[in-house]
């Protein structure tokens, strides 16, 4: 099992450690390294199976979440071989976008 924490007053997102990584490595292949997206493909490489999206900015959420919806938008988890993952992808944008809300109301 993997999660991605995304706030403290927000639910963990449960994925799956092997959807989690795919997510991260497509955000690296798509808009390139970045400190933050090292930092949590480094957690999983270690075998935390955990990393903390609430420890980003603005800006760096906002570009992880246009990542990842572009990951939900190419159904790339099929090409990875996961299993039908819409309606998770879907909870982890949700839990992103409230993140996102919150950063821009405090």
């Amino acid at each position: 099992m993997g999660v991605l924490s995304v706030g403290d007053d927000l639910p963990v997102w449960g994925g799956g450690r092997r959807i989690i990584y795919s997510i991260i490595e497509y955000a690296i292949g798509t808009i390139g390294e970045r400190p933050y997206l090292n930092t949590l493909k480094e957690s999983f490489d270690h075998g935390y199976n955990h990393a903390d999206l609430g420890a980003l900015t603005r800006y760096e959420l906002s570009e992880f979440r246009d990542a990842a919806a572009s990951y939900a938008r190419n159904i790339q988890w099929k090409r990875e071989g996961l299993k039908d993952c819409e309606e998770l992808m879907r909870g982890l944008l949700d839990l992103v976008e409230v993140r996102l809300t919150q950063l821009t109301t405090h």
